[in-house]
């Protein structure tokens, strides 16, 4: 059984369309996550 989760690696999945504009993918983290996700919210 597969679930649904978080990856902290690339692994060619996505929950959300790749083409849609308003999709952020997110392979990995450090520590200026939060500022990439907060530029993303705000452009």
């Amino acid at each position: 059984m597969t679930r649904g989760g978080a990856s902290l690696a690339l692994s060619g999945h996505t929950i959300g369309d790749p083409r849609d504009e308003g999709v952020l993918n997110v392979a990995g983290l450090d520590a200026t996550l939060p500022l990439v996700v907060n530029g993303f919210i705000r452009a």
